[in-house]
């Protein structure tokens, strides 16, 4: 847990939200950067991480802000997966 977001993060947010919804990926960042590893890769965020996440700021989500931010948490490690499969030298640095 650095604070930093992931090269992968980065690369999600230029194409992954519409316009108006920064707070989503805020809302990510934060939660992402708690996860805990997992073997060959990101661990998935778990629902009662997302709960708790939510019932720690008073915040109700809306099933679409739910289901996004459950989106995007498989989106990164779909995309640090494709990134294991690829042989070192064309991985991006």
């Amino acid at each position: 847990m650095t604070g930093v977001a992931p090269d992968e993060l980065t690369e999600l947010r230029s194409h992954v939200l519409p316009p108006g919804t920064d707070y989503l990926w805020e809302w990510f960042i934060r939660l992402s950067s708690t996860r805990t590893p997992g073997f060959g890769g990101f661990a998935a965020i778990s629902e009662a991480e997302l709960r708790a996440f939510f019932a720690n700021r008073n915040i109700e989500p809306t099933p679409w802000e739910f289901d996004t931010l459950v989106r995007m948490d498989k989106a990164l490690r779909d995309a640090s997966a494709d990134d294991e499969k690829k042989p070192a030298e064309e991985v991006e640095e």
